[in-house]
């Protein structure tokens, strides 16, 4: 299932290094020599501007338990203040080395803890979410203060999910993100008339949502995992929409 991973940004130096890393980036260019040609593969076609958003910990044992497609989530000063997608893995103590001794303008370096377990990330967006709210979501007591990079347990996240995901759960937290519906027979189910649902829904420029549930409920009677991704915004008719993303997978 899909995690939640947190990253501590909480003394100074570290949230200079967020805004280093995560929010502004790192150019891929300028670490090429230390990643091999899938991850650079990886890496470029996921970013328009071949930057890249990376974090790294000391913390092995937490960060053998990330993985990749786990929402990240950036804690600072009693909030989180960024989520995104965890992208790649990678253990590498030179490259590491190299970003934070020599790239980052705020860093500790330090070569007894070094951050050499790293997590590149993507899809990234600023939030402003209180922790105590968080705290609430997923049953921690209300005393909880982020102290270290870490991951939510399994099982907590089995208990806030219900019948959603957990990325839409934490996308109605952060009011940021993808609001994913998993479409199952449960899902009302097919119904007689659902092919002349689907035409009447196909040919209405206001049917958007609509029309990818009824395609989603068909693609699951056909026993297909299916999942529909609300959108924020969908494009006006007399505005045909110009890339974006696919409401239906």
């Amino acid at each position: 299932m899909t995690g939640i991973a947190i990253l501590p940004a909480g003394r100074d130096d570290a949230f200079e290094q967020y805004k280093q890393l995560i929010r502004d980036r790192h150019p891929i260019e300028d670490i090429g020599s230390y990643l091999n040609d899938e991850d650079l593969e990886l890496f470029r076609t996921t970013s328009d501007d071949d930057l890249v958003h990376v974090w790294g910990t000391s913390v092995d044992g937490v960060w053998r338990n990330i993985e990749r497609n786990d929402i990240a989530l950036v804690y600072h000063d009693g909030a989180f203040v960024a989520r995104g997608q965890v992208l790649q893995l990678r253990h590498d103590p030179d490259l590491a080395e190299y970003l934070w001794r020599k790239n980052v303008e705020h860093g500790r370096w330090n070569e007894e803890i070094p951050w050499e377990y790293m997590a590149f990330l993507t899809d990234i967006e600023e939030v402003n979410v209180d922790i105590e709210e968080f705290t609430e979501l997923v049953g921690y007591d209300k005393t909880y203060r982020q102290q270290g990079f870490t991951r939510v347990a399994d099982k907590r996240l089995n208990q806030l999910s219900g019948e959603e995901s957990v990325k839409t759960v934490i996308a109605d937290l952060t009011d940021a993100g993808e609001h994913i519906h998993p479409v199952g027979d449960e899902d009302d189910g097919p119904t007689p008339d659902l092919a002349d649902q689907l035409q009447a829904a196909s040919t209405d420029g206001n049917a958007h949502e609509e029309f990818e549930k009824l395609v989603a409920k068909v693609f699951s009677g056909l026993c297909c995992a299916a999942d529909w991704i609300k959108r924020e915004a969908y494009p006006s008719p007399s505005q045909p929409e110009a890339g974006g993303r696919p409401g239906l997978r």
